[in-house]
C-alpha cells in the first residue's frame, strides 16, 4: 500500500499544505477527505521489478485515478512507513503504508479541478466511469481538524507525516 502527500510546486515547502481527496459520497461520520492512497494490485506487479519502483508507479496510478492528477514532480519515498493490522488479519499478520511526497505544478494541478468540474456538470458521463474512477470526487487542501479525514488509516499517516516534516 502506498500514500502521498502532494505539495503544489514552485511555493516555498509547508508541509501543512497537501491535497486531499474527497470521497465520493457521504460516510456516516461525515468525515470524506484523505491524501491519495492505495493498495498495488495484481496488474501493478511485475516479478522482475524492484518493489519501490512497484509503490512508486502504483502511487502515480492511484493520483490518476483518485486525484486526476497526470503529471507529479519529484514522487520520491519519505523513509516513513506505516504499519497496522485489519481486524480480520491472523496473528503476526501486518500491512504497511509506503508513504511518498510528491509535488504538482498549478497547471497540472488545475487540468485535474477542471476534470472534476466537468465531471459534476456531466453526471451521465460520471455514473458511465469504472467504480475505481469514481471513487473521489474533488480536490481540496487540508485544513487540519476542519479536513475530516476518512477511514481508520489517513488520520495516523497525516500524523506521521506531520510529525517528521514540522520539525524538519
Amino acid at each position: 500500500r502506498s500514500a502521498v502527500f502532494i505539495h503544489l510546486a514552485g511555493q516555498s515547502f509547508d508541509p501543512t499544505k497537501f491535497l486531499v481527496a474527497k470521497k465520493y459520497g457521504q460516510t456516516p461520520t461525515g468525515k470524506v477527505w484523505e491524501p491519495p492512497k492505495g493498495q498495488m494490485e495484481g496488474k501493478d506487479t511485475r516479478g522482475e521489478t524492484d518493489v519501490m519502483r512497484l509503490l512508486e508507479e502504483n502511487v502515480r496510478r492511484e493520483v490518476e485515478e483518485e486525484a486526476k492528477i497526470k503529471e507529479l514532480v519529484n514522487v520520491h519515498h519519505t523513509g516513513l512507513v506505516y504499519e497496522a493490522v485489519e481486524p480480520d488479519f491472523p496473528p503476526n499478520t501486518y500491512f504497511q503504508y509506503h508513504i511518498f511526497q510528491a509535488f504538482v505544478t498549478p497547471e497540472a494541478l488545475q487540468k485535474a479541478a477542471d476534470t472534476f468540474k466537468w465531471f459534476h456538470t456531466h453526471p451521465k458521463a460520471w455514473a458511465r466511469m469504472r467504480k475505481d474512477k469514481r471513487e473521489k470526487d474533488a480536490l481540496g487542501w487540508y485544513r487540519g481538524a476542519a479536513t475530516g479525514l476518512y477511514g481508520r488509516w489517513a488520520p495516523g499517516i497525516v500524523r506521521m507525516y506531520l510529525a517528521k516534516y514540522r520539525n524538519a
